[in-house]
């Protein structure tokens, strides 16, 4: 692609890496940038250089932006809301906060926030999520990482979600307590993990069940290479029994949204406990964020 040929771009910028999809006029991909310039390796808030760094030699000089993720968060660039459920793809653009910088729209999207049955937010995983829901009428849509969500999505519309602290808690566990000490290393052994998410999925005491990583070394039961794969277990055995009861009956099959490797261990996981799983494809983001450059042009003509 020659210089200043991309008239739409949508950036996904979230605080470990960055990554913008490049589109020309009839909204088709022509380039996808990637980075390793999340928000948090940006000092001086000096988001602006860093964006026309890496985006200049391919914008158009009047074209349009969207931005997602935590760039529009509190440590971000420009702070955006939270629209209440339910919220479609669209809805996005219409509450998305436009800014005017070097001659171009700048448009910052919005998060996704609930009340019931609890308060919970959503900021940066959104555009993934319409993307994997595009192509049908219902879908619940498991997004593994640090703050796990599970999300239901009818008709094109996100009806509720749910954060499952899993990513973030297991890294506690394993490198800052006690019960993580006698591991020796993060090899994946298959017989401990399903031992872990047996456990996990069937127990009403996790909170007792994470010790057996400290108790089980030193009887025996299992061995301290092992430990990394039992509490990857535990855990997602017990994100799934908690996530399951969050959803509808009838909507039990799962579409998984994230890093290959991630989702290559939940499908593991779902395998095991004999839930149907499938793992969205990577370009589906692409494709999101091309219907929703569509519709801002569509809305602003």
């Amino acid at each position: 692609m020659t210089a200043k040929h991309a008239h739409h771009i949508g950036i996904d910028w979230g605080s470990s890496s960055f990554r913008a999809y490049c589109y020309d006029e009839q909204f088709k991909l022509l380039k996808t940038i990637e980075s390793a310039s999340g928000i948090k390796h940006i000092t001086d808030q000096a988001f602006e250089q860093r964006l026309f760094s890496l985006i200049d030699d391919y914008a158009a000089p009047d074209g349009t932006i969207v931005l997602s993720g935590m760039i529009t968060s509190r440590n971000g660039w420009v702070e955006t809301p939270y629209i209440p459920l339910p919220a479609s793809l669209n809805s996005l653009t219409e509450q998305s906060v436009k800014r005017v910088v070097q001659n171009r729209s700048l448009y910052f999207l919005p998060g996704l926030s609930q009340q019931k049955p609890q308060a919970d937010v959503m900021r940066g995983e959104e555009l993934a999520l319409f993307g994997a829901t595009q192509t049908t009428a219902k879908a619940l849509v498991v997004m593994p990482g640090t703050h796990s969500k599970w999300a239901v999505v009818n008709d094109g519309k996100v009806q509720a979600f749910r954060t499952i602290v899993t990513g973030e808690l297991f890294d506690v566990l394993l490198n800052k307590t006690l019960l993580g000490q006698l591991a020796t290393e993060n090899s994946f052994k298959s017989a401990t993990f399903e031992q872990g998410l047996r456990r996990g999925f069937s127990t009403n005491t996790i909170v007792s069940e994470f010790f057996l990583a400290r108790s089980g070394v030193l009887l025996n039961e299992i061995d301290s290479e092992d430990v990394h794969s039992y509490l990857s277990g535990l855990l997602i055995g017990n994100e799934i029994k908690e996530g399951l009861h969050f959803v509808p009956d009838d909507n039990k099959h799962v579409t998984l949204v994230g890093a290959d490797e991630l989702c290559e261990r939940y499908l593991i996981a779902f395998s095991m406990l004999d839930i149907p799983a499938s793992q969205a494809h990577s370009a589906l983001m692409a494709s999101a964020f091309a219907q929703l450059l569509a519709h801002l042009k569509n809305s602003n003509s």
